[in-house]
């Protein structure tokens, strides 16, 4: 999922939060996706 992200995305967050609602992305995947900044 994040490794297919177009490049012109700020962020593997932002990338989730594009990819799936909200509720669906458990907040661990979210810090994991903030920490690979």
């Amino acid at each position: 999922m994040i490794r297919l992200r177009p490049p012109r995305w700020p962020s593997p967050g932002a990338d989730l939060a594009l990819v799936a609602p909200a509720g669906a992305v458990p907040p661990a995947a979210l810090e994991a996706g903030l920490a690979a900044l």
